[in-house]
């Protein structure tokens, strides 16, 4: 287990979980390669909230087309899902 930090250590607590960190949001492309990374992004902060301060949409709005059909990145369903960001929603039975 790490030690928290000495300095700041309110913007990277997350009392729900009770632990000191910090989030990085990627996007993995199939060769396994980074194609983007944001951040760091304090802890406690929700993907969505990520989201919007990487302006990754904004970018996959500009870029992610291909013969006028969208690309789409496939993720986490804590997501706003959209046009050019899809995820995986679990059936429970």
């Amino acid at each position: 287990m790490g030690e928290r930090p000495q300095n700041n250590q309110r913007a990277v607590y997350n009392g729900h979980k009770r632990v000191h960190g910090i989030k990085f949001q990627s996007v993995v492309v199939p060769n396994g390669l980074i194609a983007n990374l944001a951040g760091p992004f304090e802890r406690r902060r929700h993907d969505s909230t990520k989201l919007h301060g990487s302006r990754m949409l904004r970018e996959l709005q500009r870029v992610a087309w291909a013969n006028g059909e969208p690309l789409c990145l496939y993720g986490d369903p804590a997501y706003p899902l959209g046009i050019h960001l899809q995820a995986h929603l679990e059936m429970h039975s």
